[in-house]
């Protein structure tokens, strides 16, 4: 039996003129993505990120040594979470996924390398400073390289 295009729906999947080509749908597909994955690290630059309002200059010594502990130990468990997480995902495509390690290694080691130098020589704590500056930035953007090669 003959079966007309018109009845099967067939002909408006074909005659579609304002359908986006699969070269612009890809690029489309390929740009939401990068936003999904610039969410993961969202936490650890507002961990690296200094409130610089009013409030925390009116903060105590030990208020101000507190709030740095904090960002590196948050940045730290973090970090090592996602790590955990991410080096085991895999990116197939190897122009996208080394996109997106760009992009990943720009604001990740951004922050994290002015948090660093901002506090490596600060005397935030007296008993262990490598506590709490468990990585290097060398050793963060290694890391980062690290990601979604499975």
């Amino acid at each position: 039996a003959v079966v007309s295009t018109q009845s099967t729906g067939l002909s408006a999947l074909l005659a579609r003129p304002n359908e986006i080509e699969p070269e612009e749908k890809y690029a489309d597909l390929m740009e939401r993505q990068k936003e999904l994955y610039r969410l993961w690290y969202r936490p650890l630059t507002d961990a690296c990120t200094e409130n610089t309002g009013s409030a925390v200059k009116r903060e105590s010594e030990k208020a101000q040594k507190e709030a740095v502990k904090s960002r590196f130990k948050t940045f730290n468990n973090y970090f090592l979470e996602q790590w955990t997480l991410q080096k085991k995902w895999a990116i197939p495509d190897p122009g996208f996924r080394e996109i997106v390690r760009i992009d990943n290694i720009n604001a990740v080691m951004q922050c994290y390398l002015d948090m660093y130098e901002r506090y490596r020589d600060a005397k935030f704590t007296s008993k262990n400073p490598g506590k709490y500056i468990e990585y290097t930035p060398e050793q963060i953007e290694k890391l980062l390289l690290t990601f979604f090669d499975q």
